[in-house]
């Protein structure tokens, strides 16, 4: 955890590349304690993903969170796989790709109510409602804003 602590202070303070390795490390040590390191793993896993779609290694980051959601189906892991669908965005956002963003965050939506994760369906709305406005979706961005 101490690991991923660390990465995340570099993640928060725009050292965005400094953030790989330790994210890395912390993942490859919590990989390690089986049930005891899943969520440290996971969340690395996550941030890891984001970082290496923010510095432009959109292929490998989208590698990272293809991996973590085959981890999350078969953990049955629905707050993660959550969060993974919405992180996704830090890849499909720089490609222009705003279909994607949509259907997994409509995803990420069905999930949250199915589960009762209501604070993360109001973010995943609001989220909706601005990737609608960026690809130009008045309709839809009004339907989400009510």
């Amino acid at each position: 955890r101490l690991l991923l602590i660390q990465a995340r202070v570099h993640w928060r303070s725009g050292q965005v590349a400094a953030s790989i390795p330790v994210f890395k490390q912390s993942i490859a040590l919590s990989s390690t304690l089986g049930e005891q390191g899943y969520e440290t793993r996971v969340d690395a896993m996550t941030l890891l993903g984001a970082s290496l779609s923010a510095i432009g290694l959109l292929d490998e980051g989208l590698e990272v969170f293809d991996e973590l959601l085959q981890i999350c189906a078969r953990t049955n892991d629905r707050l993660h796989e959550v969060a993974v669908l919405l992180n996704r965005f830090f890849v499909w956002l720089p490609r222009g790709d705003y279909e994607k963003v949509r259907v997994e965050s409509e995803r990420a939506l069905v999930l949250c109510r199915e589960n009762c994760f209501g604070s993360l369906e109001c973010m995943i709305t609001n989220n909706l409602g601005e990737v609608s406005l960026l690809a130009g979706d008045w309709a839809s961005a009004e339907r989400y804003a009510s």
